[in-house]
């Protein structure tokens, strides 16, 4: 049988016989497809795995190669095989010995005998020769690639050893003295040693430890020892279990040696305490984000209150989301509490619900304060609550627990950037720093990270806030500077991850390969593949996890550090399906929200989208909001789009994108995507896109005033049409193109262009569009001095507009009327439409026209001698021109500056 060994130097047998891998290159890529055995792996995830400094020239040609030379070392070349847009190992997870270790582990976890528990785990553990991957990975690649089993390889190692206490407790006392020293962050090394010393009969010994751990995490961490730690102290102590009843529990962990901020929090919750309802305990949830603090503001909150419960301050921790470990059962905690209340082992009830009972017995008419750390959820923490109204109880978890009735639930936020600074200051004992405050933001002002970010510049002294701010700002290496020891923000927050339910964690893993910081549940559900409502559950539980945020109802972001968690996690197995139904579905709720807008003038039936539902919005005003919602992600979805060379999406984008940007002016940005949107279309050869890219281009020109430059552009695309026989395209092209001339003063080139598209059946038949290019030929009738042909168009152009409910058209008419009235000299009618025209503006939210408006405003108040009206409308338009770095604001303003003076 051939076999597979990772957890050591990499190596294969056949029947117990090594098997020649060949060179270091070869072992490498076969330790990367042995990662997720029996699942194919992206291309381009090899790519990036496989060198550790620049990939060589052609990366995918030299992978090949690689592959080639590994398939001929195989026992069976056809294990090897190319699938999807990657390649797969072709061998079950029991080949492997890194995945028999997992499953020997889980064999031994679930062994109810100590004894055969340990044999088992000592087995397990027997699996490793070495560092896993040592021979073929840097140890930064390696401890990340590894880190799951490396922390299962620990958490087997205390399984182990806390069985062998049992019966062979003097036995481990020197391993653990060596564990303890080599995982100095592992804490529960250091509470099996206490105990093995304790079990021996060397109490002074194990004392020791503790006061020896309690420096040592004092000066590298600037924390205090954890409350298994406390707890197992005060019982060698007492050197009796359980306290008599005599003893009046004190058990809160020590309060944070350094605690900022809170206070708004701490002010809420002593009020809510004290204005509880007569007749019942007072239980306050506080619930949060992995790394939030709120073991911390519980803690810190308790030492506050504990001298109004004279009777005692249980805590316990009920270990809801420990890596490797259960979390404890009500029926274990209730016998917890029951014997620190003083109840004789033998006097505590067999079933939950009656010890349940005994524990309201145990607490009615005392004072008593339970903290209930870590807690999994409502089913686990209900027992554990009393009735008595003299009780409080604070409750922590990483889940909402809403079920709990009566409780007052607090969702801790983050830090405030001020605090945050405040805190990483008194952690590092130096206010001065410079930088505190953007590693504060680069922490995402997450309390967990700021105090790693701490703990290692004090073991570093020779580095600086700068250093590790570098380090911090790239993103891809982000999570891996975040830890100090053995505790890291991504392993915390992943530990919250991998207590979701299946279908939950395949979406975390799909929202973290968007490009988007903030996704709306429709785009989420079309990623996922997955129907909105399906979507909207399986959120509303991740947003209960509190994994993601829900800001606006509807719209849901991570915080940055579980975005890059989430990403991290998230396998290269569906990446390219997620990333074109996102994409697909991203373009259609784009064009749809243009659309009902009415924004610009590129009908979408020109594009050439995937068939796709679109998304129903069925008002403006939907529509506009999820326009302004998405504003910082537009550019974005582009680029994304282009970096991964979905040509045929990224033209459409932005071809999309140049009908929004002129609205608003938002010309640098609309740059970035039409350049993005040309590249795409040339690499695709099609003419189509190639022509309404160079329209794209030209729009741009021409709203930055450069109408030569847009003429230009307009021609080249109107040639591409007609050399490809694109009938359709050419009638919207010839419009597109008469309005260039006509800005240029070529009324007669314009004239012509404008016919030919009214000549074009297929252009025509858009009713919408051919009422702007009548529009548009009314003014060349304006133009030549044709005022009854104008007069007769004009009169029914609004009417027209309003016919099909499209405000920017009817805006336009109302412009081009009070211009042709000017002319006529009917300065009463011209100024009705001119502010018909600023109105609707204003009212459609498009800037350019709005100050449009107001110039041509300005004018008809001008030829009617009301100066200072004329002047006031100017300057509107010169400051609606400024919002938008319009450069035809200085003209206007000098234009009004010269009015006032002559005095008109």
């Amino acid at each position: 049988m051939l076999r597979f060994q990772l957890l050591g130097p990499v190596a294969a047998t056949l029947d117990g016989r090594p098997v020649d891998l060949g060179r270091r290159r070869e072992r490498r890529l076969l330790a990367l497809l042995l990662l997720d055995p029996g699942r194919p792996v992206a291309v381009d995830r090899l790519i990036g795995l496989m060198w550790d400094d620049e990939p060589p020239r052609d990366p995918r040609a030299t992978l090949h190669v690689h592959v080639s030379r590994l398939r001929g070392r195989l026992p069976d070349p056809d294990l090897l095989v190319r699938r999807d847009s990657g390649y797969l190992l072709d061998t079950p997870p029991a080949a492997v010995d890194a995945y028999e270790f997992l499953a020997a582990v889980e064999r031994g976890r679930d062994e109810p005998d100590p004894a055969r528990r340990a044999d088992r785990l000592r087995a397990a553990l027997a699996l490793w020769r070495g560092d896993a991957l040592a021979d073929v990975m840097p140890d930064r690649l390696r401890r990340t690639l590894c880190a799951g089993w490396e922390e299962t390889r620990l958490a087997a190692l205390e399984l182990r050893l806390a069985a062998e206490l049992v019966t062979h407790s003097a036995e481990t006392v020197a391993e653990l003295a060596d564990l303890a020293a080599r995982y100095p962050e592992r804490e529960r090394f250091t509470a099996l040693r206490m105990e093995a010393l304790h079990r021996s009969g060397r109490q002074q010994e194990a004392l020791a430890v503790f006061d020896e751990r309690a420096r040592s995490v004092a000066d590298r961490l600037g924390l205090d020892p954890g409350p298994e730690l406390l707890e197992l102290r005060t019982a060698i102590l007492r050197a009796a279990d359980p306290p008599s009843t005599k003893d009046v529990p004190a058990q809160l962990p020590a309060d944070a040696a350094v605690f900022v901020g809170r206070e708004a929090e701490i002010d809420h919750l002593t009020g809510v305490i004290a204005a509880r309802p007569a007749g019942t305990a007072a239980v306050v949830t506080i619930e949060g984000m992995p790394g939030v603090g709120k073991t911390a503001l519980a803690t810190h909150l308790a030492h506050r209150l504990r001298a109004d419960y004279p009777d005692g301050q249980l805590f316990l921790d009920l270990r809801g989301f420990a890596d490797g470990i259960a979390p404890v059962d009500p029926a274990d905690a209730l016998d917890r509490l029951l014997r620190d209340l003083g109840v004789a082992g033998d006097a505590i009830p067999a079933g939950v619900a009656e010890r349940s009972a005994r524990l309201r017995t145990e607490l009615a008419g005392r004072r008593v304060l339970v903290l209930l750390d870590n807690a999994a959820g409502e089913a686990q923490v209900a027992p554990l609550l009393p009735a008595s109204p003299g009780c409080l109880v604070l409750v922590t978890s990483r889940r909402s627990l809403a079920g709990l009735d009566n409780a007052v639930p607090l969702e801790l936020p983050l830090l405030s950037a001020d605090d945050g600074t405040a805190l990483l200051s008194r952690l590092l004992g130096d206010t001065d720093r410079p930088g505190l405050a953007e590693l504060v933001e680069l922490c995402g002002r997450l309390p967990l990270a700021l105090r790693l970010v701490s703990a290692r510049l004090r073991h570093r002294p020779s580095w600086t806030v700068e250093q590790l701010a570098s380090r911090l700002r790239d993103e891809h290496a982000r999570l891996g500077e975040l830890y100090a020891g053995e505790r890291s923000v991504g392993t915390t927050i992943a530990l919250s991850y991998h207590h979701l339910a299946d279908e939950q964690r395949a979406l975390v893993c799909t929202l973290g390969r968007l490009p988007v910081a903030e996704v709306d549940v429709r785009l989420a559900a079309a990623a996922a593949g997955l129907d909105t409502v399906a979507a909207r559950r399986l959120l509303d539980r991740i947003v209960d996890a509190h994994l993601l945020e829900e800001r606006v109802p509807g719209r849901y972001r991570f915080h940055d550090l579980v975005r890059l968690t989430a990403r991290d996690l998230a396998t290269d197995e569906d990446g390219t399906a997620t990333r074109r139904r996102f994409l697909t579905a991203y373009l259609h709720t784009l064009h749809r929200a243009v659309a009902v807008v009415r924004f610009g003038r590129l009908p979408g039936h020109l594009l050439e989208a995937p068939a796709l539902t679109r998304v129903p919005f069925l008002r403006d005003h939907d529509a506009a909001a999820w326009l302004r919602d998405e504003r910082d992600n537009l550019v974005t979805v582009v680029r994304h789009a282009a970096e991964h060379g979905d040509h045929d999406l990224t033209w459409q984008l932005a071809a999309t994108l140049g009908r929004l940007f002129p609205r608003e002016h938002r010309c640098d940005e609309w740059l970035v995507t039409s350049d993005l949107g040309a590249r795409a279309a040339a690499a695709l050869g099609k003419p189509r896109a190639a022509a309404l890219m160079r329209v794209d281009a030209g729009n741009r020109h021409y709203t930055l005033g450069r109408a030569d430059l847009a003429l230009d552009d307009h021609l080249a695309a109107l040639a591409l049409a007609d050399d490809a026989g694109d009938d359709l395209l050419v009638g919207y092209l010839s419009a597109y193109t008469g309005r260039i001339h006509q800005a240029l003063g070529q009324a007669d080139r314009a004239e012509a262009a404008y016919r030919r598209a009214l000549a074009n059946p297929g252009f025509v038949a858009d009713r919408r569009e051919a009422a702007y290019t009548e529009l548009d030929l009314n003014a060349i009738h304006v133009a030549l001095g044709r005022y009854d042909v104008a007069g007769r168009g004009y009169r029914t152009s609004i009417d027209v507009a309003r016919r099909f409910g499209d405000r920017n058209l009817e805006c336009f008419a109302h412009y081009n009327v009070a211009h042709f009235l000017l002319l006529q000299g009917d300065l009463a009618a011209a100024e009705e439409h001119a502010r018909a025209a600023v109105d609707l503006a204003a009212r459609i939210g498009y800037p350019v026209r709005e100050a449009r408006g107001w110039e041509k405003l300005g004018e008809v108040l001008d030829t009617a001698g009301r100066v200072e009206e004329a002047v006031d409308a100017w300057t509107r338009a010169a400051a609606v021109y400024e919002s938008v770095a319009d450069p035809r604001a200085a003209d206007l303003r000098r234009r009004a500056e010269k009015s006032r003076w002559q005095g008109r």
